[in-house]
């Protein structure tokens, strides 16, 4: 008997053994695993710069983020106390808690010296013009190419070349210390002049506040104005009335921070990680108003950029966005949505507007911003498509989902009307189709036995063709072959209807939210196959023009993540 009992123990102990050895052997897929094949910056260095008569060091990190994620890098402007050399820089970076934000968010600091010193009548001079050079040493322009955290860019009229850092005016950071942070209050805490240096748009000005301000010891900062405007503050261990002064500054839209600590002088590492995130990272500014940051890292969600080579020789640039928490070791269990940016613009900050990757988060799938998708065909996108099925295992192609807006709703038409038994749905924003060849019949892509759903939504708002019209346009050219596709008969606007679709809905559901300071209603048209189930759904946001809603996001994933596409063309629906 007890030979029995110490075999037992043996085999338990034994299969113990192999159940540790395999979890050892087992893949963790985490951001490093998924970014393993992104290039940025292997060693880290200080390269000095002038900027308007002013020397300059930038700290550029040990990052694969630097120069692979644009659109929301920092443009991180550091003012001490004290003039920096490139061995304070270094000793800063280390002790005070940069260098750990710098890798983890893949930004280039510039570490900004007086002329003579920030108390000086000759700095106080020049700040404008030393703010405005901030843009011609930061770009992020995805058309450039960044080796090693720096890129060259040439003047479009002149010729001139020039080297830029990795870094978006949505991240447009001022961080200061003692004088430093005196120079920064008194000069930079309202709306300043800038140049655009996002996507493909740069060299356009306008106007604006920063996107976050730190300032430690700080003798003075003056009360907002009141024809100031909010910015997100935080100061640690001010003056007096730093309470008061912090808190004019915000407003509905942004918050301020006091930190007030006895045992710290100036910089303190841990003070200042913590109001980075809080405060200073937290908003970028654009057009007219702030926004939240994505700060996926904060949120739970890996960041990757993926570059894709077609047998052609074309590479297609994309940023996938997986959840973290949930399990990725199963192939074919993770449902993945594409999205595809508008005119102008690329596939970061474009698909953060619409809160994609927040939405993939809280429902376990993957999503995949294509950039510069206008240069790639259909059949492109579908080659591409192909390759990240194999890239990442994961995916289950029976469960993908195309979206976009404007220019990226076009895409999505296209890429579901011609494809549809590739999708299990897709979900166009704000535009109908332009057909890549004017000369195919879009009729011919209709195809016995397959359907596909669809959640269009348009801006009730906007000067552009979002809704159709009696006098065709290209949303009732997208309408027709979808009418077909859906077996819902033949398509023809109809104003006698009194629907703003021409075409009288089943039922109609309302949902208010808001967005960017506005009441938004989103009213959501549902049109019944005689199968007996909904496949279509047409919406107008009221109040929105030509733009994105993230609300939307949501509810377009709660409609269509019931559907799934079977081998056969036909589909499935769960609940």
């Amino acid at each position: 008997m007890k030979r029995a009992i110490c075999l037992v123990l043996l085999s338990v102990f034994a299969l113990s053994l192999s159940t540790a050895a395999y979890a050892e052997d087992a893949t963790k897929f985490d951001q490093a695993y998924f970014s393993a094949d992104m290039v940025g910056n292997t060693v880290e260095r200080v390269d000095e710069v002038t900027l308007e008569g002013h020397t300059c060091y930038m700290y550029v990190p040990a990052s694969n983020r630097v120069g692979t994620l644009l659109a929301f890098a920092p443009m991180m402007m550091v003012f001490g106390d004290e003039a920096y050399t490139a061995d304070s820089v270094l000793a800063t970076v280390n002790e005070k808690g940069f260098g750990e934000i710098a890798k983890r968010d893949g930004a280039c600091i510039l570490f900004v010296n007086p002329l003579e010193s920030w108390d000086s009548a000759a700095d106080a001079a020049n700040a404008e013009a030393l703010f405005l050079s901030f843009y011609s040493i930061y770009s992020s322009n995805p058309l450039l190419v960044f080796e090693n955290g720096t890129a060259t860019k040439v003047d479009a009229e002149t010729g001139e070349e020039s080297t830029v850092y990795p870094g978006s005016l949505f991240g447009v950071q001022l961080i200061g210390e003692g004088k430093g942070a005196d120079f920064i209050a008194a000069n930079y805490l309202k709306a300043l002049p800038f140049l655009t240096n996002y996507g493909p748009q740069e060299g356009l000005t306008g106007a604006g506040p920063v996107c976050g301000v730190a300032l430690f010891s700080p003798t003075a900062v003056p009360m907002k104005a009141e024809d100031g405007v909010a910015i997100p503050l935080a100061i640690v261990n001010g003056p007096a009335d730093a309470d008061q002064v912090a808190a004019s500054y915000s407003d509905s839209t942004v918050e301020a921070m006091v930190v007030i600590d006895a045992d710290v002088t100036g910089f303190d590492a841990d003070i200042f990680k913590t109001v980075y995130d809080a405060i200073v990272s937290k908003y970028h500014f654009a057009l007219t108003m702030y926004y939240p940051s994505p700060q996926y890292t904060l949120s739970g969600i890996m960041e990757v950029n993926n570059q894709t080579t077609l047998a052609s020789g074309k590479v297609i640039e994309s940023y996938a966005y997986l959840p973290e928490g949930i399990s990725y070791d199963q192939d074919h269990s993770i449902p993945l949505v594409l999205y595809f940016h508008g005119w102008g613009g690329e596939g970061e900050a474009m698909l953060s507007w619409t809160d994609w990757p927040l939405v993939g988060k809280e429902n376990g799938f993957v999503v995949i911003g294509v950039d510069q998708h206008g240069d790639s065909t259909a059949a492109e996108t579908i080659e591409l498509l192909d390759q990240l099925l194999v890239q990442y295992p994961f995916i289950d192609p029976s469960r993908v989902y195309a979206t976009g807006f404007s220019m990226g709703s076009s895409k999505s038409w296209n890429l579901g009307l011609k494809y549809a038994d590739r999708f299990a749905g897709i979900m166009p924003t704000s535009l109908g189709i332009f057909p890549e060849d004017e000369t195919t019949d879009m009729m011919s892509f209709v195809k016995d036995g397959v359907i596909l759903p669809v959640f269009y939504i348009g801006g009730g708002l906007s000067p552009l063709p979002e809704l159709p019209a009696a006098e065709a346009n290209i949303v009732n050219d997208a309408f027709k072959v979808l009418w077909q596709m859906n077996d819902l008969g033949e398509y023809a606007f109809n104003e006698a209807s009194g629907s703003i679709w021409g075409v009288s809905a089943d039922s109609q559901r309302i949902i208010p939210s808001r967005d960017k300071n506005t009441e938004q209603v989103l009213v959501v048209d549902s049109f019944v196959n005689p199968d007996g189930n909904t496949y279509t759904w047409l919406s107008v946001n009221l109040n929105l023009a030509h733009d994105s809603c993230r609300n939307d996001s949501a509810v377009m994933w709660s409609y269509m993540s019931q559907f799934s596409r079977n081998a056969d063309g036909s589909l499935s629906i769960g609940e």
